[in-house]
Parts: structure tokens; sequence; C-alpha cells
């Protein structure tokens, strides 16, 4: 937590967790969670087009990235810093077991946000948040902030 800017650190009544709420509403979408929080899904293909979307995502995109002790010297994937042995590091499976970020530089490669709650996606070897990676499959409505299908 140390690594990370002040105001972003999720700390009970602090700024930083009011950070952390909003992030979790930007990043994590409910609508992009479950077709339950999607308005506009209007025929059964539009529903099945979703499923299929979803469930890829989960399965080849989607991770969940673990804070642990770096083993062996090495490099921050994002910023090239170095990272000595036993400093904490996260890892993101999706991307290898050797990449490793230094915790402030885990962000999305779009709107260079930490990725809360370490949630990510991965494409071509970038780290997405959940938003912008389902806006690299399908454009968002402005109006109801729902993917289009």
């Amino acid at each position: 937590m140390d690594q990370l800017p002040n105001d972003q650190v999720p700390r009970v009544g602090s700024q930083g967790e009011r950070y952390r709420d909003s992030q979790l509403i930007m990043q994590l979408p409910r609508q992009d969670l479950s077709d339950l929080f999607c308005r506009f899904l209007d025929s059964d293909m539009e529903r099945q087009e979703f499923q299929i979307f979803r469930e890829l995502r989960d399965k080849v995109a989607m991770g969940i990235a673990q804070v642990k002790e770096c083993s062996a010297d090495t490099s921050c994937f994002s910023c090239k810093g170095e990272v000595d042995n036993g400093e904490l590091v996260t890892v993101a499976s999706k991307l290898g077991q050797d990449a490793v970020w230094h915790p402030a530089c885990f962000k999305c490669c779009t709107c260079d946000e930490l990725l809360v709650d370490l949630v990510y996606c991965q494409h071509a070897g970038q780290l997405y948040c959940q938003r912008h990676y389902a806006e690299l499959i399908r454009p968002r409505c402005p109006g109801c902030d729902e993917v289009g299908w």
C-alpha cells in the first residue's frame, strides 16, 4: 500500500475509500457483468451474443491478479523499473508468471487508472479494466452506458 498514492489507499472513511468505490462503479459496470442489468437486450439473439461475450471474457481475458513477493530480481512489465527479490509485486497469471508489476503500475492501458481490487482483462498483452476491454469488443452507448449488441 505504501507504493500507492495516499489519496488512493482505501482506508475506511478516507478519500481513498471513496476513490475505490467510484472506481468499482466505473471499471466494473454491472450491465457488463449480467444481462439482468441490461435494459436494452431486445431479442434472444442479442441475449445469446451477450452470453457468448461474457463467457469468452471470463475464460480468456479476465483474471484477478495477486500480490506476492518477487522471487528474483527482475523489471516491472509496465515501467521497466527495477524490481528486487523480496519486493511486493502484482502478478497477472493471464499474462504469464514472469510478468510482474509494481502495485502502482498495475493500471488499465486506456484510462491509466489502478485496476481496482486487482480485477483485470488482457488483450494482446495489454491490461484493461473491464469497461475498456468491453469497449474493444463493442461500442458503448453514451446514453445508457450499455455495450451495443
